[in-house]
């Protein structure tokens, strides 16, 4: 209250049900989270993601208009290329390039997982309150050991007695506008708990409860239908002991010698402003030191001797200043004693305390886990390679491409020549298409796409980004001409509400490569492509791109030796379908050849 006048601030609160378990806890909170956890969740997600990307669900997410109030809600999703391209009307499914875009953000979501040690598991985020503050369930009292999720009210009421009990002491002084951290599970003796946990913590800061009736049952989504994880096994016996069990003594910290103003004003902020620059990164390197004692020791010291409790840190950083220099000094103590006794910590770690030169290790939980991380990645982008391929272009951008393919293929080969003279730099290669893009005519990305796409070349020239300094790519320029086909429309804010305008979902096809058309379609009596003489292969070659294979119906075949070909419906070879590309074609078993363009005596077409 200031002139008797009364400020009051409202925040919103939310609740999810997904969290990244981060490093601190995960460290903390081990063996009860174990490696082979964590891997199953990660690969239980990553399966999710594609799943989502191959049913159509992320565009239905992204795309959708619904939750769009205002805007700048539609201006602010518009400016993201893939958000614009969803709420458009798109669909990953129609291009490599759009596929890629997305799992390539997944991925550097997994990649920024790793380097923050943050995995993804099947628990949620609410905060905290006694029963007695919401009066919960109609009043009634929640009993004690039990925890009621409410997602609602985002929070997760505890009982009254637990709070005052257990809960603020070992969960370090909750004091109303706390989060935590909430794990379901069902225990080695079968009973459904609840583990709950802030960020930051300190060792043995959990408490475990019991789901009251009616409690929101937290479920994590799978790439099963209707197979989400929910009450996990695991066993609480391989938590530490929690902190009001363990007998730790605590150093005093005093607060800063100075004397507090009686009222506010900008003056009296010098000293406040002082204070938490000589406090500056102590709460960062207090927990980073308690998480390499953990890791490395399994314990935080022999005589459980630590300078504060971590809670009186956090709070002499950022709520009430005192004296953190007994805590540094204890930090420099630690990563002296490891240094000297040439104890190997986790190679992960070891950068954490700087000012100790710590000795890596190599065989650490921790470390192994790092490892199975970095092979899943590689496993993720091999799936996402996979999805990719399975790619259908709209038909329609093959009629519309026609009359530009040539001085398409020409844009694509100076998007090749500048990757090779600028590798890596994205906008030099970019503003060399741009470049290209001024002095040709409009329907020149229409012509790049429907070289591409018969050719079963890469698409990366269609999809790039926009520029470092935000000027529009040559994605932006391709939705463009997306639009101008009538393949999307666009996403715009009306007095009504977001709309957008586009045609019926588009017909597409399956890009394939068919090998050797021009010798099975040839009348010729050899009985092997080895052996036509080269002038006769060249003529009949020359016949085959004659030829119009549009609207032609194709029967799929496996030979003996698990070759896959195509028929024509009369029995007679007509094409190897290329290596590679077998489960394109291996959903149906006719098809039917819409586009097609001829090379070298092989067709690439585009087939539905």
């Amino acid at each position: 209250m200031v002139d008797g006048r009364i400020f009051v601030g409202i925040q919103p609160v939310h609740c999810e049900d997904q969290m990244r378990l981060d490093i601190q806890s995960l460290v903390n909170l081990h063996p009860f989270f174990r490696p082979d956890h964590l891997l199953d969740w990660l690969a239980q997600e990553s399966d999710l993601f594609l799943h989502r990307i191959r049913s159509g669900q992320i565009d239905a997410i992204i795309g959708r208009l619904v939750n769009l109030h205002s805007a700048q809600q539609v201006a602010r999703l518009r400016q993201w290329v893939i958000g614009d391209y969803l709420s458009s009307g798109g669909s990953l499914l129609w291009f490599p390039g759009a596929v890629r875009a997305m799992t390539r953000q997944f991925l550097r979501r997994l990649q920024h997982n790793q380097d923050r040690f943050r995995f993804p598991i099947p628990g949620g985020y609410y905060h905290i309150f006694p029963a007695v503050v919401g009066g919960v369930m109609g009043g009634q009292p929640v009993e004690p050991g039990h925890v009621l999720l409410d997602d609602d009210s985002a929070t997760a009421w505890v009982a009254d007695q637990d709070w005052l009990e257990f809960i603020v002491p070992v969960l370090g002084g909750c004091d109303g506008d706390d989060a935590v951290w909430v794990f379901p599970f069902t225990d080695f003796d079968g009973e459904r708990k609840i583990l709950l946990w802030r960020s930051p913590n300190q060792l043995g800061e959990y408490v475990i409860l019991r789901p009251s009736p009616g409690s929101h049952e937290v479920r994590w989504e799978t790439a099963v239908p209707d197979a989400p994880i929910t009450w996990p096994t695991m066993d609480s016996r391989d938590l530490p002991p929690r902190i009001d069990t363990v007998a730790y003594t605590y150093g005093e910290l005093r607060p800063f010698d100075r004397e507090i103003p009686a009222h506010y004003s900008i003056d009296a902020m010098s000293p406040a402003i002082a204070d938490a620059l000589q406090n500056q990164h102590v709460l960062g390197a207090y927990c980073n030191a308690l998480m390499v004692v953990k890791a490395s020791y399994g314990r935080l010291s022999k005589s459980n001797h630590l300078p504060a409790r971590l809670e009186d840190v956090i709070d002499g950083s950022v709520k009430s200043p005192v004296d953190l220099s007994p805590v540094m000094e204890w930090i420099e103590m630690v990563g002296k004693a490891i240094e000297k006794q040439g104890t190997a910590v986790p190679t992960c770690l070891h950068e954490r305390l700087p000012q100790a030169r710590l000795r890596p290790g190599s065989n650490h939980w921790l470390d192994v886990l790092m490892g199975s991380v970095e092979r899943h990645l590689y496993t993720y982008e091999a799936a996402a390679a996979q999805l990719e391929s399975e790619a259908t272009p709209p038909l329609a951008l093959f009629r519309h491409g026609l009359h530009w393919r040539e001085a398409g293929a020409k844009l694509c080969q100076v998007y090749q020549q500048a990757a090779r003279q600028h590798p890596g730099n994205y906008d030099r290669i970019q503003q060399a298409v741009m470049n290209r893009m001024k002095v040709d005519l409009p329907g020149l990305l229409s012509g790049a796409a429907a070289h591409i796409y018969t050719h079963g070349l890469s698409d990366a020239v269609l999809w790039q980004l926009d520029f470092a300094d935000g000027r529009a790519g040559v994605a932006r320029a391709w939705l463009e001409e997306l639009r101008r086909m009538g393949l999307i429309g666009e996403a715009i804010w009306t007095k009504e509400g977001a709309v957008r305008f586009y045609s019926e979902p588009a017909e597409t096809g399956v890009p394939v490569q068919l090998n050797g058309v021009w010798f099975n379609i040839s009348k010729s009596d050899h009985t092997s492509m080895s052996q036509v003489q080269p002038d006769e292969a060249k003529a009949m070659k020359a016949a085959c791109a004659q030829q119009r294979f549009i609207n032609r119906v194709l029967l799929t075949d496996i030979l003996d030796d698990d070759r896959l070909i195509v028929r024509t419906p009369d029995g007679r070879l007509f094409g190897y379908v290329q290596r590679g590309q077998e489960l394109r074609l291996l959903k149906k078993n006719r098809w039917v050849i819409r586009w097609t363009a001829v090379r070298d005596g092989n067709v690439y077409a585009i087939v539905n």
